[in-house]
């Protein structure tokens, strides 16, 4: 099983409080990681000198927190874009995974910039978006940020697409333990409408025997995970939300196609809209790689 991730970095508090959650990142079997931070400059190379100079020591100082907890490491500085740099990073060390952070506000806030909504759009690699809280102190002047844990309750919703099911495969396939599982799918209230609803009995029936089969192919590879199947009726992207919130959720592992910005973010597709709304890290996998 590869267990190398590549891990974005502005080298900000906020990606210094993500390196102190490194402990979680080996609960998805990571144990080597590329620390990786791209200024995105493409012709300015005396300005790129200049730049590397103090990015380096500080790319140092994340690297020796990383290594204290276990990691193999490598730090890279490159010069182009981040959405460019980590995706091309995770092709030729065909990578597991590709972290960066979230402040949790809005995939505009990722820590990047906009890497995180542009990684989404053209997702070639499982990407995992860290969800990051700041909270006040007192004194209203100093933010806390903290992250999230990756394991405890995982939801996983499904549309039984095969979008859904490379989610499926990717996620039974961690050689790790996960304690709790929900299997989730919601009934879309939009799709279904008036004139189908008399079959929702029907729709539910099929579909629960469609989860009651993931679920025994996921035990089949955990034995350890209770898992439980939820089918729900309403609009998507709010069930989960919910679903979220109510289950204390650490953890949301979607698909995406990564078709583009038009198709997947102003269409609003559901694993997009999650991981804008969201306090729950989520985990996109792509349908092929």
């Amino acid at each position: 099983m590869n267990t190398h991730a590549i891990f974005g970095t502005d080298l900000s508090p906020a990606s210094d409080k993500l390196i102190e959650c490194a402990s979680e990142y080996k609960k998805l079997g990571i144990n080597r990681i590329t620390l990786v931070h791209a200024l995105g400059l493409k012709y300015i190379q005396a300005f790129e000198e200049m730049l590397k100079q103090g990015v380096e020591e500080k790319l140092e100082m994340q690297k020796k927190k990383l290594q204290e907890e276990g990691f193999e490491v490598d730090t890279k500085v490159m010069k182009h874009l981040p959405k460019d740099e980590l995706q091309s990073l995770a092709k030729e060390n065909d990578a597991a995974l590709i972290i960066i952070g979230s402040h949790g506000i809005s995939l505009t806030k990722a820590l990047i910039g906009s890497t995180a909504s542009e990684l989404i759009q053209n997702i070639t690699h499982p990407l995992l978006l860290m969800a990051m809280k700041t909270i006040e102190t007192k004194d209203g002047k100093t933010h806390k940020i903290s992250c999230n844990k990756l394991t405890g309750s995982i939801l996983f919703p499904t549309d039984f697409s095969d979008t859904a099911e490379a989610a499926f495969q990717w996620l039974k396939g961690r050689n790790v333990s996960f304690p709790k599982l929900i299997l989730m799918h919601v009934q879309d209230e939009v799709k279904i409408g008036k004139y189908l609803k008399d079959k929702l009995e029907e729709f539910n029936r099929i579909d629960g025997e469609r989860l009651e089969r993931l679920k025994k192919s996921f035990n089949e590879a955990h034995p350890e995970t209770d898992i439980e199947i939820a089918i729900e009726y309403g609009k998507p992207k709010q069930v989960i939300l919910n679903y979220i919130k109510e289950k204390e959720a650490c953890l949301t592992v979607m698909g995406s196609q990564g078709r583009g910005y038009i198709s997947e973010i102003f269409l609003g597709s559901v694993s997009h809209q999650v991981a804008r709304h969201s306090d729950s890290n989520v985990l996109f996998v792509p349908l092929s790689r």
